[in-house]
């Protein structure tokens, strides 16, 4: 639930997919407060073959745009104070799809060029954001960097038992 004024000046995308997370940050960096409950107020119906479990070009490439705008938008509001940790999201976000996609049969070898590339340029621009408050965060990713394929693996085994 969200307070009506919030969305004075936002909208969901029209035609993309994903709007939540095209705009779920940008209503809390408005909010004056934000109140998280444990209490379950929907459900989702998944279906094994619907676009939440399917790797497609046109999804992972929104993933893509959605962090870029992200990292824009904070970078210009707060001086790169938030950056490392945006950057951080984007090169776990494009490592799991890097690993779902080399995963399947018949992958895409262009979009799994294009999630290389990508996280290349994220963890570039990370390691120049990089100072002594996100230690934690580089570590971290030195870790998922080195290991993402059996990160997510047994994060995958888990998701299935």
């Amino acid at each position: 639930m969200y307070k009506k004024d919030l969305f004075a000046n936002l909208r969901f995308p029209v035609g993309k997919i994903h709007e939540d997370e095209y705009i779920l940050p940008y209503v809390i960096d408005l909010a004056n407060k934000c109140i998280v409950t444990k209490d379950v107020y929907y459900a989702y119906l998944q279906r094994e073959n619907s676009i939440m479990h399917s790797l497609n070009i046109k999804k992972e490439l929104t993933y893509l745009d959605i962090f870029d705008k992200r990292f824009v938008y904070f970078n210009k509001k707060y001086n790169g104070k938030y950056d490392a940790v945006i950057l951080y999201h984007a090169i776990i976000a494009t490592l799991k799809n890097i690993f779902l996609l080399k995963q399947e049969k018949n992958n895409n070898i262009p979009l799994l060029e294009v999630l290389i590339k990508k996280e290349n340029l994220y963890f570039t621009t990370f390691m120049k954001k990089r100072n002594m408050q996100n230690e934690i965060l580089f570590i971290k990713l030195i870790l998922y960097k080195t290991f993402y394929r059996f990160i997510f693996k047994i994060k995958n085994l888990r998701g299935a038992l």
